[in-house]
């Protein structure tokens, strides 16, 4: 995973870039939602992992994709 890379350990910046790259989001919408995941020591209002609906709807996709779930 990139996040256990040194280089993304020490910025969520560098992983929102790198993650910007792919998906072609902007750096500054990623960052806001990573910190809060990554870091439990910041506000967790953008905790994607906090919001039911969120979670419900990527468990939903995983699970279309054949993805078993624990």
């Amino acid at each position: 995973m990139l996040q256990k890379e040194p280089c993304f350990m020490s910025s969520v910046n560098n992983l929102a870039t790198v993650l910007s790259a792919i998906t072609g989001e902007k750096v500054g919408t990623l960052q806001p939602i990573l910190n809060p995941m990554l870091n439990k020591s910041n506000a967790q209002k953008n905790n994607p992992y906090k919001s039911t609906s969120t979670v419900d709807k990527v468990k939903a996709q995983l699970t279309n994709f054949g993805v078993i779930l624990k």
